[in-house]
């Protein structure tokens, strides 16, 4: 069993949680935060919650039972998840050493399984006029090492493993923002292709371009992964009871 602790009390500290806790050799011991935020009192009706000695006052003040401190939370843990909201990454850490897990690693890990993809790009599309509260939109180019033709780089992606294929005429962003997390929740944790973007460029077409919607638990998979990995389980084994117990289909939707 890995015993592990999530540092930080946000608005995603919970869904971590649920998605950890669904995994059958994963334990989580408590959620840390070195000052009060809005969200501690809310976490700690889920999960032991954790503070610095000097903030215990603040969190009593405030109704939040406070489990242990820093302390006690290295003492019960085995390792430490860190969300990044701004990257969409994850960082686990393991006392004085620790990997940051970013959507360019997920992109280049599951892509290369079924295409010669040498390096990537990722170019956020931002647009404040599309309201859009699980995903970001991306641009992905990718660079490959051979020639490849359009069909054949739609007919990988469909292959691609924690990937969805989203196809059909009129799709909105809006509407897939709204549409997904319910049709589709582990899309959360998917690179959410639009296939009518799908396009090969250059003039030795080697060259692929498509717009992705990334949900902010897209680095979390390969994440559990690792810890396993660092434990002495093969990656191939992990992936297979990783999406088991997140529910991650790859495949097309719509």
């Amino acid at each position: 069993m890995i015993r592990m602790g999530i540092v930080g009390h946000d608005p995603y500290t919970i869904p971590l949680l649920e998605s950890l806790t669904k995994q059958p050799d994963i334990q989580v011991i408590g959620a840390y935060s070195h000052e009060l935020s809005p969200y501690s009192k809310p976490i700690s009706h889920r999960i032991p919650v954790y503070c610095s000695k000097s903030g215990l006052n603040l969190f009593k003040q405030r109704g939040v039972k406070v489990a242990g401190f820093l302390e006690d939370f290295i003492e019960k843990t085995d390792a430490f998840l860190e969300y990044d909201y701004e990257q969409i990454a994850t960082k686990v850490s393991y006392g004085s050493s620790g990997i940051t897990i970013k959507p360019y690693e997920v992109l280049l890990e599951r892509l290369s399984t079924v295409l010669p993809v040498k390096d990537l790009t990722l170019e956020e599309i931002r647009n404040d006029l599309i309201y859009c509260p699980y995903f970001k939109t991306f641009k992905i180019s990718l660079n490959l090492s051979k020639e490849i033709e359009q069909e054949w780089a739609k007919d990988s992606l469909l292959t691609a493993p924690r990937i969805l294929a989203i196809s059909g005429e009129g799709i909105y962003l809006q509407d897939l923002c709204f549409f997904l997390p319910i049709a589709a929740p582990h899309s959360n944790f998917s690179i959410n292709i639009l296939m009518n973007s799908v396009k090969v460029k250059g003039r030795d077409r080697k060259a692929v371009e498509f717009i992705s919607l990334l949900g902010f638990m897209v680095s979390l998979p390969e994440t559990i992964d690792t810890l396993r990995e660092s434990e002495g389980l093969k990656r191939s084994i992990s992936r297979e009871i990783t999406d088991e117990h997140l529910n991650i289909k790859g495949g097309l939707i719509l």
